[in-house]
């Protein structure tokens, strides 16, 4: 359940110059307009334009609280006709200047049962924490196998990266031979390609709403930039990951840094081609709004978003990295150890290298950065030369394939068994790779006998679907664990059928059975493992049920 509170902990991991790096926590800005998110009903579509709702009930409840704006997050957005898409027409942001709370607006909207969603909008406030190591060259790039790569791949121009950041520097000599080029819209101050963005020729700057995209406050984006796509092989700084890689450079803060602009971002890199979205920030709270972006991303556009992990070395759900779809990438030093910052869990994907990467700096500069967001890029230039290698791979399909062939990392962190995805990236193996096996646990319903509030004395039925993404796999068996005290399984073993690439399988006809044990507390959350294997692949999966909901 989101909850509205002022002091909610989000953090965008950022790096400042050379050898310091950012934090951010979020709350509500009290210097700013409040604001509201929310996502009007499609039977109300016929009342909605850019910058009005014209139903009586809305206006009379909103009327005395100082409106400042009313308009569409997405005003070119049209009705979604596909099936399965997300439609992200109907979403309104609502600021205003009185002394109502953000929960009072929020329930007087809700009260009129208009809206799919109502939320508030939070930004991200800048705290700073020093570091300190400085490495005079690039050890990521031999750790990830990367020259091996290049003898057989080294990417391709008709490959764009996203960088949603703070920006980068134009005039550096390692990134302007790699920036995206729109030719379509030259600077003439006309909209030549109709997009809705006048002059995008090198990107947009989305927090001052023009085209430069030039890093202001804060330079992090210019250090994630070089990680990802930095020029290669032009006797001249440093290598990028990408190699030939193009990256789209879009500036999500504003003149302050402030990330006011954050998942927009992700709207326009996939509205412009980025087949890859690099989102080397986030926070804790969940947010509908959101996850409608990353969806939209993933599912319309077929973009691979890859999100990292968070620096608080805690085992919290970081976000955009959470979300279902996202490549969540955690941080290992050069040694193969977890980086004692970053964040940790079963939900993480896969592991980067993330502690002091030699990369591109402000004014043309060059310094070391850390931390996941740093990491992040190295999974995100990666991504591009496999998808260069394998062009009629998904953006999934590639995700799986990164994680199908990376090096493990338990052995090497036997407190994070797990916990670190699939292991740290190998792109030497990913370009070399003949047959490869990834099965994925997508998603689970767990209901009950009764009311599906889950308690002491139910018994619970899980369905899990399974999808295949690479080579076909056969033989393959499913058992259910589980260390918590509070349950009990029944019946914890299924088999699958045999499964093309793509297919998509679930355990219908045999569902696993638990039962609810006494004593379980309040919104406890119980998690399962599923062990996947058929003798020769193996993979483990895991998923949370919660226990009596208050």
């Amino acid at each position: 359940m989101l909850q509205i509170l002022n002091n909610i902990k989000i953090v965008l991991f950022i790096g400042a110059c050379f050898l310091i790096q950012t934090g951010f926590s979020q709350k509500i800005d009290e210097t700013l307009p409040k604001t509201v998110i929310f996502k009007v009903k499609e039977d109300f579509r016929v009342k909605c334009t850019d910058n009005k709702i014209l139903i009586a009930q809305f206006n009379n409840a909103l009327a005395n609280i100082g409106i400042v704006k009313l308009e569409k997050i997405f005003p070119n957005k049209k009705k979604e006709l596909v099936k399965g898409n997300i439609d992200l027409s109907l979403i309104y942001e609502l600021e205003y200047a009185s002394a109502n709370t953000v929960e009072e607006v929020i329930r007087r909207i809700k009260k009129l049962k208009i809206s799919d969603y109502v939320e508030p909008y939070y930004i991200p406030q800048l705290t700073y924490t020093p570091s300190d190591t400085i490495l005079p060259n690039q050890y990521y790039i031999s750790l990830i196998n990367a020259p091996q790569a290049w003898d057989i791949n080294k990417g391709d121009t008709t490959i764009t990266i996203g960088i949603t950041d703070t920006g980068w520097d134009p005039t550096h000599p390692d990134l302007l031979g790699n920036v995206q080029i729109n030719y379509g819209d030259p600077i003439n101050g006309i909209d030549d390609d109709a997009d809705g963005y006048i002059d995008n020729n090198m990107g947009w700057d989305l927090g001052s709403n023009d085209n430069n995209a030039l890093w202001e406050s804060l330079s992090h984006g210019v250090n994630v930039t070089g990680i990802a796509a930095a020029v290669t092989d032009n006797v001249t700084g440093i290598s990028g990951v990408g190699f030939k890689t193009r990256f789209l450079p879009i500036k999500i803060s504003n003149n302050v840094g402030i990330l006011t602009k954050a998942y927009q971002g992700i709207v326009y890199a996939a509205d412009h081609d980025c087949f890859i979205i690099n989102c080397s920030w986030g926070g804790y709270t969940p947010s509908n709004f959101n996850k409608d972006v990353i969806d939209y991303a993933i599912i319309n556009k077929g973009s691979l978003v890859v999100g990292a992990a968070g620096n608080d070395n805690g085992e919290n759900i970081f976000y955009p990295a959470g979300y279902d779809g996202v490549l969540t990438v955690a941080g290992i030093d050069a040694g193969d150890i977890k980086v004692s910052s970053s964040n940790y869990g079963t939900y993480i994907d896969i592991s980067a290298p993330g502690d002091a990467l030699w990369t591109t700096g402000a004014n043309g500069g060059y310094g070391t950065n850390g931390g996941t967001s740093m990491a992040a890029p190295v999974i995100s230039g990666g991504a591009a030369i496999l998808k260069t290698q394998y062009p009629s791979y998904t953006n999934l399909q590639i995700a799986a394939l990164m994680q199908a062939t990376a090096d493990d990392l338990n052995v090497l962190n036997p407190s994070f068994i797990d916990k670190l995805g699939s292991g740290r990236l190998n792109l030497f193996n990913g370009v070399s790779a003949t047959s490869v096996q990834f099965l994925e646990l997508t998603k689970h319903l767990t209901v009950d006998s009764n009311n599906n509030i889950f308690e002491f004395g139910d018994t619970l039925y899980i369905e899990a679907f399974f999808q295949n993404y690479l080579d076909f796999i056969a033989g393959l068996t499913v058992t259910l664990t589980s260390s918590s005290p509070y349950v009990n399984i029944i019946d914890g073993a299924t088999n699958l059928p045999n499964m093309n690439s793509l297919a998509i399988a679930s355990n219908g006809i045999d569902k696993f059975v638990v039962e609810v044990l006494n004593g379980a507390p309040f919104n406890e959350e119980v998690t399962f493992k599923a062990v996947i294997t058929n003798g020769t692949y193996t993979k483990n999966e895991y998923f949370t049920v919660v226990l009596n909901p208050d």
